[in-house]
């Protein structure tokens, strides 16, 4: 009676027994079941002709002919496990999503620059499909190659887009709210199996996670201010609100700044109200104001006192290149706001101002 085994391979060389001529039947074919099972396992680690299996010999083999052996070297990668319940493909950005218990195999799912969570954590691209449940490669650094570039040229950067994808080049380049991934730099482009990329990752930052910025609880309208104490930037709250006009578009109503220390508005030719703020949140005000027709310039400075009944307006400092009027400047209150109002004298004209402002 032949002994019966278990198949060990390929975790362990098994023992089989080779059958004498006295076993029965039965002896005889157990040993043709074991001698099967050990074939089929060895079959398994050897992998079929294409094989997707990263544990097998075909797939690793196919692996290091895919890259010359100066570039090979060069290469980082992990074998990792995906559990996410569907089949990852090759080429596909992917993040640390969990581990496999104490094996040190990294659980991965696909990234995507949509959230802190599935972004921040982008550790590769597959290098081969991975089907679910199995395990495979990503490469962390190095050339990966047989990747989807079409639309990318030679040397574009590479940027993390939804669901894994790849975004080619500076003029796709993600903007806040999504979050910014550099995954690395296009080798070959404009090919759909035979592109290549150099993987190098590199994590866009948040600004509070940056080293000398502190940010506590962030409000709409805050501001960073130096501590020098400290040595880091920090948030402060100024209570901002904003009005906006459709000529000047937001203005600052706290610091009395319009736009950056001063604001154009083309091509008047009525009566336009280019710039107004709260009677309720400014005592005075001051503008430097200019106005322009061709190669004609009027400026001044106009101060105004609000009283909460009365607008007192005082214009001093007036300068001019020309003799021509070219137009009406009237301050109006209605429903609380007081408005800056240019009224051509003729034609269209160019108004240029900034304002400051002292609160109530």
């Amino acid at each position: 009676m032949v002994e019966q085994l278990a198949t060990n391979f390929p975790e362990e060389l098994d023992n089989l027994t080779n059958p004498a001529g006295t076993d029965s039947l039965a002896g005889h074919a157990q040993q043709h079941a074991n001698t099967n099972d050990a074939i089929e396992a060895l079959q398994t680690k050897v992998g079929v002709d294409g094989s997707t299996d990263a544990t097998s010999l075909d797939y690793r083999i196919a692996a290091l002919e895919e890259a010359p052996p100066s570039t090979e070297a060069k290469i980082i990668y992990q074998v990792v496990k995906n559990a996410t319940g569907s089949t990852i493909a090759k080429g596909k950005a992917v993040y640390v999503s969990g581990a496999v218990g104490a094996s040190g195999h990294m659980e991965i799912s696909l990234a995507s620059n949509a959230s802190e969570s599935s972004s921040s954590k982008t550790f590769g691209i597959t290098r081969a499909q991975i089907l679910n449940g199995a395990d495979g490669e990503i490469v962390s650094e190095g050339l990966l190659q047989g990747i989807n570039t079409v639309g990318a040229n030679d040397g574009d950067p590479v940027w993390l887009g939804t669901s894994g994808n790849l975004i080619f080049g500076l003029a796709n380049k993600p903007s806040s709210p999504n979050h910014l991934v550099f995954l690395g730099i296009v080798i070959r482009g404009g090919q759909e199996n035979a592109g290549s990329m150099f993987v190098k990752i590199q994590n866009g930052f948040e600004i509070e996670e940056l080293h000398n910025v502190s940010i506590t609880n962030p409000q709409n309208g805050d501001f960073l201010q130096y501590n020098s104490s400290t040595s880091t930037w920090q948030n402060i709250n100024l209570d901002l609100t904003y009005a906006k006009d459709e000529d000047v578009a937001l203005i600052n109503t706290h610091l009395g700044l319009a736009g950056n220390n001063d604001l154009t508005v083309n091509g008047i030719e009525n009566k336009t109200a280019v710039d107004e703020f709260s009677k309720t949140a400014y005592r005075t005000v001051q503008y430097k104001l200019q106005i322009s027709k061709d190669n004609e310039y009027i400026t001044s400075d106009i101060l105004i006192l609000n009283d909460g009944t009365n607008v007192n307006i005082s214009e001093s400092n007036i300068i001019s290149n020309t003799e021509n009027n070219l137009a009406n400047v009237t301050f109006e209150e209605n429903s609380g706001i007081i408005s800056l109002n240019v009224t051509p004298i003729s034609g269209s004209v160019t108004a240029r101002y900034y304002r400051t402002a002292l609160k109530i």
